[in-house]
């Protein structure tokens, strides 16, 4: 006895065991022909039913269907949420490693069929790659990021790596593959974020020079209870040129950047001789913040000569080591000097920054000072460096608590001063329009009417402390 082909599939079922029918004249049996016929029609009315629900889509969405595609295409590219095409805040999908929701491009692609033909063949929803190291829930990661890859065309990327706090992280073999497809890419990265634990770091090579790279944020996330060895090293197959550079506790070599189109550099949990190197190759460097600086024994000896930078308009120190600081600022003249924030000041810092701003001739406009809680700060000191800024424009103070008189000093001085001294000489910042004091302590309340009674300070704001 011959079965049909269908027949044979079907006496794997449990209704169908121990029942086998006769193949008859090449063909199925009765029984399934009837069966084909009824999948056939069942068939058909899935796909009239599929259409028609296209057509109620399209009846009950009077827009984006009918508008031309170039118009419907800006509106998705106009409901991107904040965190699609913001990488900074590319973490805000996680939550103890669980999505609450799918990006804006996925979400577009579920309405309708129409709605995701529209989505897919529109590259710029796909140009912000944003996730983070965790096991992915549903499906491998690596399909997703490729489909996204493929569908953002031959557009910029910008793309945006984060740690993962969970307690399941993902290992370096899961992510490699994924990492493999962005380095695949590399010659479309624009804006690129890395902040991801030390063994991820190297990982991401890149395999071609980016043509329009320009923003490289790498920060190495693993804290020091947990990465005892040296700072890893980034280091790129190609020598990447950003004009924006952020870098955190990572060991890098003046030869693995190009530092020609940098303005903007930024970085945390450096050693000191880097932050000099930086500094010394960037020419057209103006804005610059340096945070937790410290010495490293491997420390090659630099050269100490002066660094008389022509374009550094902005420059914030956060938490040097003193000496280091001292150090720093010697060898520094910064004649078109603008902004300059530094935390936290004591008292060993005054004639250094007096030192620092008379020498680089400045015209700073902007001054910020966090003080160390509760220790004395020298009155004349403050004054004399104050003095040395005579186009001050804004002035911030944070942190000169009870105990120290220099915030009353000022106070007195801004309510007595007028704008032009005896001799032609200007009075106690003239220029002042912005003045902000916060976790301070002020005694000498009094003096604040009096500054607002010379014509110079009317439209002088003052952002006081609420306690």
């Amino acid at each position: 006895m011959v079965l049909c082909n269908r027949c044979k599939l079907e006496t794997m079922d449990v209704h169908w065991k121990g029942r086998p029918c006769v193949k008859r004249d090449g063909g199925p049996c009765l029984v399934s022909q009837e069966d084909m016929e009824l999948e056939r029609k069942i068939q058909e009315l899935q796909d009239r039913r599929r259409n028609l629900h296209t057509r109620m889509n399209a009846s009950h969405d009077p827009f984006i269907l009918t508008f031309p595609p170039e118009i419907s295409s800006h509106i998705f590219l106009l409901s991107l949420q904040e965190w699609d095409y913001d990488p900074v805040y590319g973490d805000k999908y996680w939550c103890n490693g669980i999505t609450k929701g799918l990006p804006t491009p996925f979400l577009l692609s579920s309405i309708c069929r129409g709605w995701r033909q529209l989505a897919r063949s529109t590259p710029m929803l796909w140009t912000t790659l944003t996730f983070t190291l965790a096991k992915p829930a549903k499906g491998p990661l690596v399909e997703t990021v490729r489909d996204w890859l493929l569908l953002s065309g031959g557009l910029p990327l910008d793309i945006c790596v984060s740690s993962y706090e969970g307690e399941d992280p993902a290992s370096e073999e899961m992510y490699s593959p994924v990492i493999d497809a962005l380095n695949q890419h590399s010659g479309r990265w624009r804006e690129l974020y890395l902040r991801i634990p030390a063994p991820y770091v190297r990982h991401f090579h890149g395999s071609f020079p980016p043509n329009s790279l320009y923003r490289l944020d790498v920060s190495n996330c693993t804290s020091r209870r947990e990465f005892d060895g040296p700072l890893p090293t980034f280091r790129m197959n190609f020598k990447p040129s950003p004009t924006d550079l952020t870098m955190r506790k990572i060991r890098f070599s003046v030869n693995d950047i190009g530092w020609s189109n940098l303005t903007s550099l930024s970085m945390e949990s450096m050693t000191f001789n880097e932050c000099i190197m930086a500094i010394r190759h960037a020419p057209l460097l103006e804005s610059c913040t340096m945070e937790e600086i410290d010495s490293d024994q491997g420390d090659v000896a630099i050269a100490k000569t002066k660094i008389r930078h022509m374009h550094l308009r902005t420059l914030d120190i956060h938490f040097m080591r003193e000496d280091l600081s001292i150090e720093f600022l010697g060898l520094m003249e910064l004649p078109v000097l603008e902004a300059f924030c530094y935390e936290p000041m004591d008292i060993a810092m005054v004639d250094c920054l007096f030192s620092f701003l008379s020498r680089s001739e400045n015209r700073l406009k902007e001054l910020a000072l966090y003080g160390n809680l509760g220790e004395e700060f020298p009155v004349e000191g403050l004054k004399k460096l104050l003095d040395a800024t005579p186009f001050l424009q804004c002035l911030e103070f944070y942190g000169f608590r009870e105990g120290v008189s220099a915030l009353d000093e000022v106070l007195q001085e801004l309510s007595s001063s007028a704008p032009i001294l005896a001799g032609g000489t200007p009075g106690f910042l003239p220029h002042l329009q912005s003045f902000t004091f916060s976790n301070c302590y002020v005694s000498k309340w009094e003096y604040i009417p009096s500054i607002y009674t010379w014509p110079h300070r009317k439209l002088l704001r003052m952002d006081l402390p609420l306690t």
